[in-house]
């Protein structure tokens, strides 16, 4: 009797014992769970395994964006077969993550299937006037679209696209860019000088035509305007950065004086030429230490391109680490004296730093030849302050043009930006995001599946394993 009461007893403990087993089991799961979603809150991973998105966003796009305050509607509109609509769908969700990590930022996301959702789809091509196969960022009532041409790197402008003009997507950079332009505060003032058979920002001409270049800088916080000094004799006082690109025609006294007085009061200034001549600027340039000889040419051979690898080190050419420059027919640009003084006199003269040099198997000469090159000023303003002059020169102004452009030469796009940036006073010009496509691929990636079946069939088991360990051998020890 006395056994059968213990083993009663005995039966009872061990039953109570395995509830409250049961019982704290499931209270040390509930708690490792709170712990996993608290740290998961705190910390921020994802894998990605899609070839068509392979890394997720760019660092680059990472730091503009977290810079980024505002609301905004990112629409995706394509029809069911074109090849950009999944990487654009993934893109697009790709922003929306990211906005749930910054508090200042809450992008909206809508996609739309063109041919399942006809209702909408010729809805939001009415609202928006725009085409079919396109992304549209919006905020408020302002609006951008970007065509398919621009989201494949070709411009439909300039009749440079591939054979295949589906086949990049580059949709990252132009998105981020017309992001934080819808979003910005503020923006500068770039004026295109007119009159002389300049490249004009306005035109889609494939030769004479720059509407590639300065579209793409709007989207770098710039406005972009022509200005015609034979109808107005003075620079407006709204001009953040002077360009004067490929000039053919001689600059009138006039004209020169008014560039001149604009730089004397700090200007910015951008000089592109495709002539050393510098059609009548020449002594303008020399009295701010800029001297413009022939093009670069191979002894008595004719004029060849130029490829290079070879820069000073300086803020504007960060960016062009291991990026090459090519220019068709460049001039080379030298110091119009040599300077030595003191650090203290130096503050008032205008100091010459090449930036691009050519091989020095390029030209006759033992030594590499300056292709562009940065002159800065310091001079002190009516309120005993320092108005910093800056000067950027080039010997090509061909690099602006729609085709050079449109045939997608990143590193004389990243020379143009980071210009226009240190022009600007920005220090940091590796905020820059270069237009780098993304080759189309179906599904997930040779080496995404290997990792991702590691991670299945290896990590996984062997995760729920140990959890499994350790809440069931406590219950099997006491039984």
């Amino acid at each position: 009797m006395k056994k059968n009461t213990n083993k009663k007893n005995n039966f009872k403990r061990t039953i109570t014992f395995f509830k409250v087993n049961v019982f704290l089991s499931i209270l040390f799961a509930c708690i490792l769970l709170v712990l996993i979603n608290f740290c998961a809150s705190r910390i921020y991973v994802r894998y990605h395994y899609d070839s068509l998105i392979p890394h997720g966003l760019s660092q680059q796009s990472i730091d503009i964006l977290r810079e980024t305050k505002g609301e905004l509607k990112i629409i995706s509109i394509f029809e069911r077969s074109h090849p950009f609509r999944k990487p654009a769908r993934k893109l697009l969700k790709e922003y929306q993550e990211l906005s749930k990590q910054i508090p200042q930022l809450n992008i909206e996301i809508q996609i739309i299937d063109a041919n399942l959702d006809i209702t909408e789809t010729a809805t939001i091509l009415k609202q928006y006037d725009v085409e079919v196969n396109s992304i549209i960022i919006s905020r408020g009532l302002e609006s951008k679209c970007i065509s398919e041409a621009e989201l494949s790197g070709n411009s439909i402008e300039t009749n440079t696209q591939q054979a295949n003009p589906a086949s990049n997507f580059i949709g990252e950079s132009i998105c981020t860019l017309t992001i934080h332009k819808l979003l910005r505060t503020e923006s500068s003032k770039i004026y295109f000088l007119t009159g002389h058979g300049e490249y004009n920002p306005n035109s889609a001409d494939r030769h004479t035509g720059a509407s590639n270049i300065a579209r793409l800088l709007e989207l770098y916080d710039n406005e972009i305007d022509i200005l015609n000094l034979n109808k107005n004799c003075q620079i407006p006082k709204d001009c953040d950065i002077l360009t004067i690109a490929g000039p053919t025609t001689i600059f009138s006294e006039t004209e020169i004086n008014a560039i001149s007085t604009y730089l004397n009061n700090g200007g910015k200034a951008l000089f592109l030429f495709d002539s050393y001549f510098a059609n009548g600027l020449a002594p303008l340039l020399n009295i701010w230490n800029i001297q413009i000889s022939a093009p670069l040419s191979q002894g008595n051979k004719n004029i060849i391109p130029v490829t290079t690898t070879i820069y000073n080190r300086h803020e504007i050419t960060e960016p062009l680490t291991n990026i090459a420059t090519t220019f068709s027919s460049p001039c080379y640009l030298s110091p119009a004296s040599d300077i030595h003084l003191t650090t203290t006199e130096l503050a008032d003269k205008p100091i010459f730093t090449p930036l691009i040099l050519s091989e020095p198997s390029i030209t006759k000469e033992d030594f590499p030849s300056t292709i562009a090159a940065a002159v800065q000023l310091g001079m002190p303003d009516e309120l005993g302050k320092k108005q910093n002059t800056r000067i950027v020169v080039c010997g090509d102004a061909s690099i602006i043009s729609n085709t050079m452009v449109g045939q997608g030469i990143s590193g004389n796009k990243l020379f143009i930006f980071s210009a226009i940036e240190w022009l600007k006073g920005n220090t940091d010009t590796n905020k820059i995001i270069p237009a780098e496509a993304i080759i189309l691929n179906s599904g997930i990636s040779a080496n995404g599946w290997s990792d991702l079946a590691i991670k299945l069939a290896i990590l996984l088991p062997l995760t729920i394993l140990l959890l499994g360990t350790i809440v069931i051998s406590p219950i099997l020890k006491k039984l």
